[in-house]
């Protein structure tokens, strides 16, 4: 029999949380420091599982109530986003890496586990593309490091259970809840909304849309606070909120203990703070519309090749090539200049400007570098230009691409990527803007060496003839 260790890698790390370990155990410290403990020794905890950019000052009020000096085992149940499950799954994994140290799992609970004959193995493929488990293992690492070789995890991913699946699940579990040297982690984001989750819910007596999600997921919560498992199905079926997590905590609340013991499950409501922030959760008052972007992106690529297609035989009427036989309608070359590119920066200034409380380096840095871009263009550019008026209708397309591009560029950066707080400072992205500011300035001087082949007077440039 083989002794090799089978150690699942930190696959989202450098993305949803920083691959460093002294930045991260920096960002998770300066986290945990503005929580407080109000309900330590918790025996079980509910916490989000986004980039910590958006839910890592929320999960810090979970795990502020984790005591390390009286867990020595810690159950972390997650739902699974990528693969169809009906059942819970087990990792393969020996071990599960972290940028702050390796955790290590509980391999005798796993042998009573599989004795059950209720759980699947996972591949290590799922084990490493789900997220729901893995970004609650830094700040496990970071909750116990005091007594980081006295205890052990035990990973499960739970699958879409029928009511029945819960109880049973519930049942299995309850001795290991019974145990106070066993701590429950139960990942679970809230409400996902919008088209992207066919889930469009809302109650206009709230006010505004994301004001409703609040409600929502509040009533939720208090829901969950009651302990009682029949009541938070009864509210699933009712509203149909997208928690995703519903099937984990369904097995946390169907666990067989005493009440006295299920006291200390602890739900903070700041959570709600981060959901309204979060873009995976769509609760932002501008959500992240990802099939409009897919959309608009597609439309953007096969226009170009159709563009391209006609322009094989069909001269444009543009610049040098125009013919002086035009009967467009024209428009002098500074001002098309300036308002075919002016859309560029003021859309991505606008979303800015409504977006609800956006945050994150990244986002900004690389809108930033976008708007420096159209800024010189159309603030700089439009007003050095001297060349030939353009057609209207030529302007206008130019227009509309800088429009969709704008709004395309702000609404991505803004509401659905995310980048973790140590991005900035990753060689790629140091590399990624020096190309940047080197290639703007290249272009920046061929438009002076262009504007200076003209003479005065001319409105088109003349390449000059080789010696």
């Amino acid at each position: 029999m083989s002794n090799r260790v089978v150690c699942r890698e930190a696959s989202h790390a450098g993305t949803w949380y920083s691959a460093s370990g002294s930045q991260l155990n920096a960002q998770l410290e300066g986290w945990l420091s503005k929580a407080e403990s109000t309900i330590r020794p918790a025996r079980a905890i509910i916490a989000p599982h986004a980039g910590y950019t958006y839910c890592g000052a929320c999960a810090a009020h979970a795990y502020k109530q984790v005591d390390p000096t009286v867990t020595r085992r810690v159950f972390i149940l997650g739902p699974s986003h990528h693969v169809p499950l009906s059942r819970c799954a087990l990792s393969p994994a020996d071990i599960y890496r972290t940028p702050l140290y390796d955790l290590r799992i509980d391999q005798k609970v796993y042998a009573d586990l599989w004795k059950t004959g209720l759980f699947e193995r996972m591949s290590m493929q799922t084990d490493e593309d789900e997220h729901s488990i893995e970004m609650h293992l830094p700040y496990t690492a970071k909750a116990m490091e005091s007594h980081k070789d006295e205890f052990s995890i035990v990973p499960v991913l739970v699958g879409a259970l029928s009511e029945s699946k819960e109880q049973e699940y519930g049942k299995l579990l309850s001795k290991y809840l019974a145990d106070p040297s066993n701590l429950f982690i139960i990942s679970s984001d809230f409400c996902h909304w919008g088209q992207r989750f066919r889930y469009t819910y809302y109650d206009e007596s709230q006010g505004e849309i994301y004001r409703s999600i609040e409600h929502l997921d509040k009533m939720g919560m208090g829901i969950i606070e009651q302990l009682d498992p029949m009541s938070f199905t009864n509210y699933l079926k009712k509203y149909r909120n997208t928690i995703c997590g519903r099937h984990p905590i369904g097995v946390l609340l169907n666990v067989s203990t005493t009440e006295e013991e299920l006291s200390r499950l602890v739900y903070k409501r700041e959570k709600i703070i981060a959901t309204l922030t979060d873009p995976e959760t769509q609760t932002c008052k501008m959500h992240c519309h990802g099939d409009l972007i897919n959309y608009l992106s597609c439309g953007m690529i096969l226009t170009a090749f159709g563009y391209l297609v006609h322009h094989r035989k069909t001269q444009t009427s543009y610049g040098r090539h125009m013919g002086h036989s035009s009967s467009d309608r024209m428009v002098p070359a500074r001002l098309a200049w300036f308002f075919q590119e002016l859309p560029a920066v003021l859309i991505p200034l606008l979303l800015m400007l409504t977006s609800h409380k956006p945050s994150g380096t990244g986002k900004y840095l690389l809108l930033g570098t976008f708007c420096m871009h159209y800024f010189q263009r159309t603030f700089v550019y439009s007003l050095l230009t001297r060349g030939k008026p353009f057609p209207l209708g030529v302007m206008a397309g130019a227009g509309l691409f800088c429009s969709t591009n704008g709004f395309l560029q702000g609404h991505y950066l803004l509401h659905c990527a995310q980048f973790d707080d140590g991005w900035s400072a990753d060689y790629r992205c140091k590399t990624g803007l020096l190309l940047f500011y080197t290639g703007m300035a290249i272009n920046i001087h061929s438009d002076y060496i262009l504007r200076n082949l003209r003479k005065p007077g001319e409105e088109v440039y003349r390449i000059p003839a080789a010696l």
